[in-house]
This record gives structure tokens, C-alpha cells and sequence, in this order.
């Protein structure tokens, strides 16, 4: 296993994942704290960028397969590693964010990361190894 490969291949989707949590913390807090009629709205939005996730991380073991010749188990976990750091420092926002609006419910945050952290590194290492598959093309 190559993790400096690993690593690599991980690195820019882990920075597109990462934006996008951000671009989602903002829209879910701001529109719950400004807006509490339409909590609805959040979701919305939301299913979009989920989506995109979902085919960034596949993205991520495609290239890890493709770019930089890694097998499936490694495609994996590139998917790992981008789901694992983007969700880590995307929950970090989010607490800041609800922080300083006062949205803050410390249970709840611990409960829900938790969760999403745990599905993030499933679904990166799914989607990762299904992208590695693909990635890989015919053997000749």
C-alpha cells in the first residue's frame, strides 16, 4: 500500500468535499437561524450538494485507479480519507457556525457528527472502491 499515493489522489477531493460542507453549514444555519418559517429550505438545498458528494467520492477512487494506478482496496480508501477529513473539519464549521449564533445544542452535535462521520467513511469507502473498479478499466 502507497499511502504517499493514497494521500495524493485523496487531496483534492477531500478540498472539494470540504467546501461544500462549508457552503452547506452556512446555507443550513443561516436559513435556521434567519429564516425558522422556512426549515424546509435546508433540506432542499442540501440534497443537491449530497448528491455531489456522493459522485466526488466515487470520483475519488476513479482517480486514485486511473491517475495514480492504485489498486481497489487503496481506491477505497482514498474514499475513506476524503470522507473521513472533509466530514471531520465540516462538522468543525458547522459547530463554530451554530456557536456563534447560538444554535448550539451539544448533544444533539455530538450525536448527529457521530453519525454523519461513521456514514461518510462508509459511504467513501463504497463509493471509493466502486470508482477503483471503474477506474480500472480492461486488463489487457
Amino acid at each position: 500500500m502507497d499511502f504517499k499515493k493514497i494521500i495524493s489522489a485523496a487531496m483534492i477531493p477531500t478540498i472539494v468535499l470540504v467546501v461544500l460542507g462549508i457552503v452547506n453549514a452556512v446555507i443550513s444555519v443561516v436559513i435556521t437561524k434567519y429564516l425558522p418559517l422556512l426549515c424546509f429550505i435546508p433540506m432542499l438545498l442540501s440534497l443537491p450538494i449530497y448528491v455531489i458528494n456522493l459522485i466526488i467520492l466515487g470520483w475519488a477512487g476513479y482517480s486514485a485507479a486511473k491517475k495514480y494506478q492504485l489498486d481497489l482496496v487503496c481506491a477505497a480508501l482514498t474514499g475513506v480519507l476524503a470522507a473521513f477529513v472533509s466530514s471531520i473539519i465540516s462538522q468543525i464549521v458547522l459547530l463554530v457556525l451554530q456557536l456563534a449564533t447560538g444554535l448550539f445544542d451539544l448533544v444533539g452535535w455530538v450525536l448527529i457528527s457521530v453519525l454523519i462521520i461513521i456514514a461518510a467513511v462508509v459511504l467513501g469507502a463504497v463509493l471509493g472502491a466502486i470508482g477503483g473498479f471503474l477506474g480500472q478499466g480492461k486488463k489487457k
